[in-house]
């Protein structure tokens, strides 16, 4: 292995989590992430484009080049390495801790000026041993672009649509659309799903939460007279809106979304919310230089990316809304990474892999098929 980091245990979020899963999705090296315990769905996250594997405390790892996060101390005597290097990312002067250091650490990397200055305000080493890199980090245009707000604001008993908020906010995870809905609420443990937050009942500021959203949602089987559809239309917000006959009293707009009772439509609904479009803010900010790309060794075998899908395998019998077929357990079919994740969540079925983007065919591929010779075979 040419380069190894390691961290104790992989949080559900953090920024150490995300240092060492911007470094992996940001440089094509041969990297492995060795880790103690964690949370599976970020460790399945980071294992897109880095080797993930669990330390169990006895194997001995070699490798070119070590890095080191919190828990240095748990891994160092079991790491065969030329240099280890431990990455420092919290300020602990200010948090008046006791910064781990250890004889074997060959340098320091500072994620700022700032934390540098104070680690060694701190810390008993060598200056020459400590430098600054910044963080790296890049985001994708696809990254930039906004995720859609959705609100409710009612209660949640059967006659105001629950079920058919949880079932399109399901779709809306099935087809991978990037959202948020939020639901203020008297019933706050109605809907297992991570993108709807449910926020208890609130009496003032609600309006002006209301004027951050992309659509509000109100599919009720019946509303004599929707205060929540009367306020999105004042601050001309459009309405995701079952065909209640009062709703039309208050007349349609173009951009008001019409879902069926039965959800029959459900789909065309689903179409019109992925294909919202939003503004990304501009920035003028310009981030620091890193030189991480020099600090992660070449060479080895870097991870292949993945496509976007994975590979699952059925535990139980079911029928896959989303691909549309009968599924028996046993069978082993690709589907939509978002898909996969939500299955296996459920226990309907267990991840086997990431499947491996296939590599483009150039030009240059295309005249060897049909030529039957490389170019460097040419004379």
């Amino acid at each position: 292995m040419k380069n190894v980091i390691t961290i104790n245990h992989y949080n559900i979020i953090g920024g150490v989590e995300e240092f060492i899963f911007q470094l992996a999705k940001n440089y094509e090296r041969d990297l492995t992430c060795f880790y103690r315990t964690g949370d599976p769905d970020q460790l399945r996250r980071l294992g897109r484009y880095c080797n993930v594997k669990q330390w169990t405390g006895k194997e001995r790892i070699e490798c070119e080049r070590a890095f080191y996060d919190y828990g240095v101390n748990y891994f160092i005597d079991m790491i065969d390495a030329k240099e280890h290097i431990e990455v420092i990312h919290a300020d602990y002067k200010v948090l008046r801790i006791k910064p781990h250091t250890h004889p074997k650490i060959t340098k320091y990397i500072c994620v700022s000026e700032t934390v540098r200055k104070h680690f060694l305000d701190v810390a008993d080493v060598d200056p020459k041993m400590v430098e600054t890199v910044y963080n790296p980090l890049e985001i994708s245009q696809e990254e930039r672009k906004p995720a859609i707000l959705i609100g409710s604001f009612t209660r949640l008993t059967g006659e105001k649509g629950g079920n058919r908020i949880r079932e399109l906010a399901r779709r809306l995870n099935d087809e991978g659309v990037n959202y948020l809905w939020f639901v203020f609420s008297d019933y706050t443990d109605f809907i297992k799903n991570k993108n709807v937050i449910f926020i208890q009942q609130r009496l003032e500021g609600i309006t002006n939460i209301m004027n951050s959203l992309d659509y509000v949602a109100q599919v009720s089987d019946s509303e004599g007279w929707s205060y929540t559809e009367q306020q999105a239309k004042m601050l001309g917000i459009p309405m995701i809106h079952t065909p209640y006959p009062a709703f039309y009293e208050m007349g349609t707009r173009p951009a008001d979304i019409m879902l069926e009772f039965d959800l029959s439509n459900i789909d065309e609904v689903v179409q019109r919310i992925k294909n919202t479009k939003k503004k990304a803010r501009k920035s003028d900010w310009i981030q620091p230089k890193n030189c991480w790309d020099e600090l992660l060794l070449k060479g080895g075998s870097p991870k292949k990316k993945g496509n976007g899908r994975m590979k699952i395998r059925a535990t139980k019998d079911y029928f896959d809304t989303y691909e549309k077929k009968d599924v028996t357990r046993g069978d082993v079919y690709e589907t939509t990474e978002a898909r996969a994740m939500l299955i296996s969540s459920q226990h309907y079925a267990e991840i086997i892999e990431e499947v491996a983007e296939e590599k483009k065919e150039t030009k240059q591929d295309k005249k060897t098929k049909k030529t039957g010779k490389k170019q460097s075979d040419q004379k």
